[in-house]
């Protein structure tokens, strides 16, 4: 079916292609136009922060979510538990380490096992960018996150050459895949609307050997932007979400049957206000998830049928509500300081039945368990100290307050809880400076940061987790992340036309008090420990002429548990990529090699909310190969097969696999095998 209407609709996108299309284009804008596919980390624009486009296409093929996407960055890696809904790691971070945002507003999940990480509620597609900030140096952002901050961005649309714009893609592979994203854009000087539609499925797909994966899934996703211009220096922008879905696990005994989400967010801002302040903003948001996970609507129900296994759902929701306000000022030419307040409250509720036919679901109460809140306020600037140096500093406080509200630990309520009704309460202090010296088309740097963080509600409250020191894990301290980095960036071009382009980062940390999730023979534990990561970052790409084109990327990171003598859990090993393109008129071919090193430095038991340390993982490498026809600026085809030679690996951090009926065992849930993909993009 999906081969089909791929080869009914291109011919039609072809013709209208050829109908809407300008005059012939000429060399240069054909040059300028064509997208190569993306296959190793993009280099770094400036210091710290990386920015990807999110309409470019990318190999490997990645799942409709924004962890597979930020999976091609370097320095992410994601912990694989199915399909789709990975959980992303940075640097060996995770889970609140990453600070992940939707146009600025920030984004939470709700499940206890964290089927529902932020990331699998955002189409990237439906976004214009990635914009990822490394390590703890930025405050303007929300609480401050030690491993990065993600924002998936939406520009402001530009209709200075026409009054609306489009685009549509569409993707087919193996295993059932297929994807559609469709936006459209219209707009004229009082004001704009922007629509977005992505609808993404895929069967079981196969390992290397064959085996088939429990890993199905569907989503669907909506956006609406409205902009409105209230004078030529004054804009009210209202976003509105919606999407569900479906998603099958490979680690666990449960599916994800539901993952509806709403979101909502109201944005005034103001430009050059006065000779002092360049801009203000101001952004009220309310966002709601509601979860459904059960052992019966996506996999074999023989076993319930039978009566062996009850039919068992829970159903957890989560409220937040948020914000924030913002004023940048520039006192003089060489120097701007932007001061802002956030402020966040997030309710979370469970409902669970143990056997559906007896006591359905929607009959049961929701009960809330934890409320947590945040207050901060921020300073953050930039000096630019010459032509050829420049400062950059930031600072804030937050004021974080959780409660406690389950009062017992066990479904069976048998398990009173010790700190019912308690609350906590915390301030933490959180900043950076970092310092940059431009010599020619080179960029040094060199940066210090510190960021402070409360423990998060998987932490403190999820999968009733004890302390060592009681049977709730509510006071866990919070941890804070001291780091250091350096960098070296150059762009040149030689008189033959070749243009080199690297950058490399060095970064080290100590984290004092992070918190450890430990499986013990009756409990989880959250516990706090002192820890060192340090790792390196590599990213090039040289380009010959307009012809041929080789990228390469490296990141290693190793961390160390120093309290207990141990490696730091949850580490993935070296990995690198290498990608090389040659581009002829209208054609583009190119091939992608990835690989890593054997991890063999784990800690059993020991890890993060995401998952835990059990086994060594071997090394491997993998083959990519793709294709790109550029009919015109509007329309382009591209194709590829990932994972060439159908390898059997797995991923170091990716979970273990769980014994699902009608499935065969596997240790760890494997990468696909060998797969093959067409993805078209037509712009309006």
């Amino acid at each position: 079916m999906v081969v089909r209407i791929l080869y009914l609709t291109i011919p039609m996108l072809y013709v209208g292609s050829v109908v809407a299309a300008e005059p012939e284009e000429t060399k240069e804008q054909s040059k300028q136009s064509f997208e190569r596919i993306q296959v190793t980390g993009t280099v770094m624009q400036s210091p710290s922060v990386v920015v990807e486009n999110t309409k470019v296409p990318r190999q490997p093929l990645p799942a409709h979510d924004g962890a597979d996407y930020l999976k091609g960055i370097t320095g992410f890696q994601v912990v694989r538990k199915g399909g789709a809904s990975s959980d992303p790691v940075f640097r060996g971070l995770a889970g609140s380490r990453i600070n992940i945002l939707s146009d600025g507003m920030p984004l939470l999940g709700g499940c206890e096992s964290r089927m529902d990480p932020p990331t699998a509620y955002v189409s990237p597609q439906s976004y214009d960018s990635i914009r990822v900030t490394k390590g703890p140096y930025n405050v303007a952002s929300g609480p401050p996150a030690a491993a990065a901050t993600v924002n998936f961005e939406r520009n402001k649309p530009d209709f200075t050459e026409q009054p609306w714009h489009g685009f549509i893609s569409m993707t087919g592979g193996s295993f059932g895949r297929a994807e559609t994203n469709a936006e459209l854009q219209t707009g004229t000087d009082e004001g704009y609307l922007r629509g977005n539609y992505t609808f993404a499925r895929s069967d079981n797909y196969a390992d290397g050997e064959g085996a088939n994966v429990h890993s199905h899934y569907e989503r669907w996703h909506a956006a609406l932007v409205a902009g409105l211009y209230v004078t030529d220096k004054q804009e009210l922008t209202l976003s509105v979400g919606l999407g569900d879905g479906e998603s099958a696990y490979a680690d666990r005994m449960m599916d994800g049957s539901s993952f509806y989400r709403e979101n909502l967010s109201l944005v005034w801002q103001s430009q050059d206000v006065s000779t002092l302040i360049a801009n203000m903003q101001g952004r009220v948001y309310y966002g709601y998830i509601d979860h459904i996970m059960d052992n019966y609507s996506l996999r074999n129900t023989s076993a319930v049928e039978a009566g062996v296994i009850m039919p068992a759902a829970h159903n957890p929701d989560r409220y937040t509500r948020g914000v924030s306000g913002r004023v940048r000022f520039e006192p003089w030419y060489s120097h701007d300081v932007e001061v802002g307040f956030d402020g966040m409250q997030s309710t979370h509720r469970d409902r669970m039945s143990m056997n559906v036919n007896m006591r359905p679901l929607p009959e049961q109460k929701r009960t809330t368990d934890a409320k947590i809140e945040q207050m901060g306020l921020y300073i953050e600037g930039q000096s630019r100290l010459s032509e050829a140096h420049r400062f950059y500093y930031g600072y804030r406080a937050d004021r974080w307050r959780a409660e406690d509200l389950r009062s017992h630990l066990d479904m069976q309520q048998t398990q009173v809880n010790p700190t019912a009704n308690e609350q906590r309460e915390d301030t933490l202090h959180s900043g950076f400076m970092r310092f940059e010296v431009q010599k020619g088309s080179a960029t040094y740097y060199a940066g210090a940061g510190q960021a402070s963080r409360f423990p998060d509600y998987w932490e403190m409250i999820a999968r009733g987790r004890e302390s060592e020191t009681s049977a709730s894990a509510l006071y866990i301290k919070p941890e804070t992340l001291r780091q250091f980095d350096i960098g070296w960036m150059k762009d040149t071009t030689t008189q033959a036309g070749h243009d080199l382009r690297y950058a490399v980062s060095y970064f080290w940390n100590h984290i004092d008090d992070y918190i450890l999730i430990e499986q013990t023979p009756s409990t989880e534990l959250s516990r706090n420990i002192d820890a060192q990561i340090q790792g390196i970052e590599i990213d090039t790409k040289w380009q010959i002429r307009d012809v041929l084109q080789f990228t390469a990327s490296l990141n290693y990171t190793r961390g160390k548990n120093k309290t207990d003598g141990l490696p730091l859990a949850q580490q993935a090993p070296l990995e690198m990529k290498f990608g090389a393109s040659y581009q002829l008129s209208h054609w583009q071919l190119g091939a992608q090699v990835r690989a890593a090193q054997a991890q063999s430095r784990i800690a059993p038991q020991q890890g993060t909310i995401v998952g835990l340390d059990n086994t060594e993982t071997s090394g491997y490498a993998v083959v990519a190969l793709n294709a790109s026809w550029h009919v015109n600026a509007q329309l382009q085809l591209h194709l590829g097969i990932d994972n060439v030679f159908d390898k059997q690996y797995a991923e170091h951090l990716s979970r273990n696999a769980s014994t699902i009926a009608g499935y065969p065992s596997l240790m760890k849930v494997p990468e696909p095998g060998r797969s093959g993909w067409l993805y078209i993009s037509y712009r309006l």
